[in-house]
């Protein structure tokens, strides 16, 4: 996973440049691996944490789905907005309680 983290940069992908053909940010890729390092980096980059791509998540709703705890207390540390609906009306809240998310 760090290698496509590694293309973006190198191709000089803007912080809050869609990355992917689904409007999703470098932070929103991040958010969905797991990988609280990149995440932290985009975050002090001035990622928008609200960012939402073409289903309507932002990196919070991505987090949250594959259950990184690190990456959900950056986003909510960083003021994410915890009850932003994707396109299907999903909040953080309800992803967490349907997707099982640990809670420690």
């Amino acid at each position: 996973q760090s290698g496509s983290f590694s293309n973006l940069f190198e191709i000089g992908t803007g912080v809050n440049a869609p990355a992917d053909a689904f409007g999703q940010s470098p932070a929103h890729l991040a958010a969905c691996g797991g990988e609280a390092f990149f995440l932290l980096w985009q975050l002090q980059t001035g990622a928008n944490l609200n960012q939402q791509d073409c289903l309507g998540e932002a990196p919070i709703h991505k987090a949250a789905k594959v259950g990184s705890l690190e990456c959900l207390a950056l986003l909510v540390a960083g003021d994410a907005k915890i009850d932003l609906c994707n396109n299907s009306g999903q909040t953080l809240h309800w992803i967490v309680a349907f997707w099982n998310v640990p809670s420690s």
